[in-house]
């Protein structure tokens, strides 16, 4: 019988009142987790050393140490001893997000932020249930595979389609094409019909490649170019594929 694990949360946030509404939605939520907090970063990087947390909501700007200092800091770190990373901040810019991405985060939220789509993004970086163990997905796996699949670089819609199937791969369990775009939406700012516009023009500029790789993913030679939730399902498949294998 496979059961749930606790989720350790750890709240990086100066301003009290957003710490403690972060704080009690979480509790309040039907995820098993356990909840620490952090005033600002410098007691956050205190708190990730000894704790070590399986998840770090963190803001941006705070005294002593800002939130870019406590992802820099957690740079120094080997990849599989950093915590996953969601980013909440009241500034929210493209050129922020790819900064704080770059950075080692996995998700950035503008403030306020909601608490359905933050609880999503959650499940799917930390997934509670232990029946089916599985190996934590590598960073950059999903672009180095679309890379492979012949998906031009300059395109907008790859970054996108990389985090999409990352957060399906992710999951666990079947999820909503919505809900594997909205990470890409909060990046790019933008709607859902744009980002699906936008990896569905990759999807096709892959298809008319017809690289192996691709055909290897696909299971075959499609006889058209599949449909975005088609593919999504089976690029995450083949993410998943790869990270049990290594593990």
């Amino acid at each position: 019988m496979g059961g749930e694990r606790v989720l350790r949360v750890l709240l990086v946030e100066d301003d009290p009142a957003a710490r403690r509404l972060l704080r009690d939605h979480l509790l309040g939520s039907e995820l098993p987790v356990q909840v620490e907090e952090a005033e600002d970063g410098e007691e956050g990087l205190a708190l990730i050393a000894g704790l070590e947390p399986d998840l770090v909501i963190l803001d941006l700007v705070m005294p002593r140490v800002s939130g870019l200092g406590v992802l820099l800091a957690l740079q120094e770190r080997p990849p599989e001893q950093r915590p996953r990373i969601l980013v909440v901040s009241q500034v929210s810019s493209v050129a922020l997000a790819d900064r704080v991405l770059d950075l080692g985060a996995d998700f950035f939220f503008q403030k306020p932020v909601r608490l359905g789509e933050l609880l999503t993004a959650i499940q799917a970086l930390c997934p509670c249930q232990e029946e089916v163990p599985c190996q934590p997905l590598r960073r950059g796996q999903a672009d180095r595979l679309l890379e492979e699949m012949g998906a031009p670089e300059r395109l907008q819609g790859r970054r996108w389609l990389a985090v999409a199937a990352e957060t399906m791969a992710a999951a666990g369990r079947p999820i909503l094409l919505k809900e594997a775009y909205y990470p890409a939406v909060h990046l790019s700012a933008s709607t859902y019909a744009a980002v699906d516009k936008n990896i569905r023009d990759v999807i096709r500029r892959i298809h008319d490649t017809g690289s192996p790789a691709y055909y290897a993913v696909m299971g075959g030679v499609p006889d058209r170019c599949p449909s975005n939730g088609v593919f999504l399902r089976c690029l995450a498949h083949e993410l998943r594929r790869r990270a049990d294998s290594a593990g």
